[in-house]
């Protein structure tokens, strides 16, 4: 049975991941053009799925203005990696400004939109990214409604740093993730 989704077209399930639809790859402007697959996350038995045709039409409305907005908050991110002691002398990430850490990240060509069940019941896009300066758990962009960036940093699968440590008005916390458990 094809599946029909405003402003993504006809959509083939996950094998897989039965309740996971999944688009042919379509060009994001916020990520440059690039040919991305957006993926629903139970889309089919959401009791609003216009919530989820609103955030696709954000997302996909949605420049790269939107990355540039929070760069301060990604390069916080390098910063407090330390990566530099992970690698030889050599291989040393060195980023200077905020502005040159979308040099480094290597933008995810899957985007997963989602209905965030574990607190406000709004409807997020998520897209994990590689980054040079975090191999483990890369970059993770939490965009609410598609539109703003909510959360950053290694990627844990939540859609609100409130629901992942606590902290509801931030959008990159350091707490909770690897090396502050040994603090």
């Amino acid at each position: 049975m094809a599946i029909e989704v405003p402003l993504l077209g006809v959509m083939k399930r996950n094998p897989e991941l039965p309740t996971w639809l999944e688009s042919e790859p379509l060009p994001v402007p916020l990520l440059g053009g690039l040919p991305c697959t957006i993926v629903l996350e139970r889309y089919e038995k959401d009791d609003q799925p216009e919530d989820f045709h609103a955030a696709i039409a954000n997302l996909l409305a949605a420049t790269q203005q939107v990355l540039r907005d929070v760069e301060k908050e990604v390069y916080q991110y390098y910063l407090d990696c330390d990566c530099n002691i992970y690698l030889d002398e050599e291989d040393w990430i060195v980023i200077e400004k905020p502005e040159d850490v979308w040099q480094h990240v290597d933008l995810g060509n899957s985007i997963y939109i989602a209905r965030n069940f574990n607190g406000d019941e709004v409807v997020y896009a998520s897209i994990e990214n590689n980054c040079e300066w975090e191999d483990e758990h890369g970059l993770q962009i939490v965009l609410r409604e598609g539109r703003q960036v909510t959360k950053l940093g290694p990627f844990d699968g939540h859609l609100t740093n409130s629901d992942a440590v606590g902290e509801p008005d931030v959008i990159y916390s350091r707490v909770g993730w690897h090396d502050d458990e040994s603090d």
